[in-house]
């Protein structure tokens, strides 16, 4: 052992509480980043979940005065299961018990029942 470890020794042994120190914030931070990738992989495993289950739709699109036509030739897309078209507006409201207009997004109602 030279005369610099037997140094370096001696010197984390005098600083051993700051070493402490040191070491047990890597730890936590460490875990901390550990617990934020779980945490976020097991939000986006629900999530895919929930649409699945729930036959959320995968995309959404927008459009001003898109005839009929169209949404067939949508649904003619290879991976499209089911293709809708709505009327959407906004609109404000006059409410009671609300001291300001109330917004409100009206969105029309398929003219027939899907079925899955």
């Amino acid at each position: 052992m030279t005369s610099l470890d037997r140094k370096l020794l001696r010197e984390l042994w005098r600083l051993r509480a700051q070493v402490l120190a040191i070491a047990l914030v890597i730890a936590s931070g460490t875990a901390l980043l550990i617990m934020a990738l779980t945490t976020i992989e097991a939000l986006e495993k629900t999530t895919a979940a929930y649409y699945e289950r729930t036959r959320f739709a995968d995309m959404f699109a927008e459009a001003r005065r898109a005839p009929e036509y169209l949404r067939r030739d949508i649904a003619d897309i290879p991976g499209v299961r089911i293709a809708e078209t709505r009327i959407v507006e906004g609109a404000i409201l006059d409410m009671a018990g609300f001291s300001e207009p109330v917004v409100a997004r009206l969105i029309s109602l398929p003219e027939r029942a899907l079925s899955f």
